[in-house]
């Protein structure tokens, strides 16, 4: 590997990965319309995405490829990640309160038992 996905491999996903057991990560190879400067063959590239399950796109600031692209990929996968974590919520919330509801009748049961 060379360049920038070797900074990326080395320090930028361990360190992204100690942040978040599961982040939303969007990598986007940059300057595409440089492609004479390229310093990342893009086959290497859309296999180090891949070996972390990562969605990959060329973009350029200068030309505006990809840029809105990337974004919505990145929203798309943060809504997804808060609805579930929403989801979650209330299923743990609905759990406790039909295990509250549980203990509120059997201690009432108990109060009214004659043994």
């Amino acid at each position: 590997m060379g360049g920038s996905i070797e900074f990326t491999y080395n320090f930028g996903i361990p360190q992204t990965h100690s942040l978040s057991e599961d982040p939303d990560i969007v990598l986007c190879g940059h300057k595409c319309d440089l492609q004479e400067k390229r310093l990342v063959n893009q086959n290497r590239a859309r296999e180090f995405a891949k070996n972390y399950n990562l969605p990959y796109l060329e973009t350029s600031a200068k030309s505006g490829q990809n840029i809105d692209r990337a974004i919505e990929i990145l929203l798309d996968r943060i809504m997804n990640r808060m609805e579930s974590s929403v989801e979650y919520a209330m299923l743990c919330a609905s759990g406790r309160r039909r295990q509250s509801l549980q203990k509120l009748q059997a201690s009432k049961d108990k109060k009214f038992c004659s043994c």
